[in-house]
């Protein structure tokens, strides 16, 4: 999309902008997190004491849900309120043959990660942290004329498979066993089915880079 121009503005002002790219449509495949194979490790210390430790490994599996609109996983009906894991968005877009970045400045907005961190992948080159207050990062440098490729890594919490798969209350039924005295419920209740995922819009806004020499009075 060309870049068009704006009035000359002081530096120190507010940018404003050029032009923006809404990114669309997005391709979403998700990493989800369960429950894996058991595994059991014997300790034997001699003298008859056997020390046994039990864990589970953890079972990754790719969901390829496809072109998708930004919105939580819970409300995606390849995913559901119960995957917890790692999101992978992939979208493009393409700039005209002429562009370059000598006096534009370029920031991918995100409209959300549902306050989870997120990776930026421009053209496959990893991007600047993603700082989630502003919601914002500067691409400059990883845009190029013709077809630029973004990829979003966004992950999750494991609260919703916990939820899932009744952990919460399974910890509960054990504290109670071995509590002296019946414990009280959580004071704060437990947590429900949390959003995830990345949520849009997401763009890619352009802004006149402005030095005190191009005044052009």
């Amino acid at each position: 999309m060309p870049v068009k121009p704006v009035p000359w503005a002081a530096p120190g002002r507010d940018r404003s902008v050029l032009s923006s790219i809404l990114l669309s449509p997005w391709n979403l495949e998700v990493e989800d997190w369960n429950e894996g194979e058991k595994k059991t490790i014997t300790e034997d210390h001699g003298n008859g004491v056997i020390i046994q430790e039990i864990y589970y490994e953890t079972r990754k599996t790719i969901i390829p849900v496809g072109e998708t609109e930004l919105k939580p996983w819970k409300d995606i009906s390849a995913l559901g309120p119960e995957v917890s894991g790692i999101g992978y968005y992939t979208s493009a877009f393409s700039l005209p043959p002429d562009w370059t970045n000598n006096a534009t400045i370029a920031e991918l907005y995100i409209g959300s990660t549902c306050g989870n961190s997120a990776a930026v992948y421009i053209n496959g080159v990893k991007a600047p942290p993603y700082d989630f207050n502003r919601k914002t990062l500067d691409i400059t440098a990883l845009l190029k004329a013709g077809e630029n490729i973004v990829k979003i890594e966004v992950p999750s919490t494991l609260n919703n498979r916990l939820l899932t798969r009744n952990y919460h209350a399974a910890i509960d039924r054990m504290l109670q066993a071995r509590a002296v005295h019946v414990l009280p419920p959580p004071r704060y209740g437990r947590p429900g089915v949390q959003d995830y995922g990345l949520i849009g819009p997401v763009m890619v806004k352009f802004y006149r880079t402005i030095h005190p020499c191009n005044n052009p009075e």
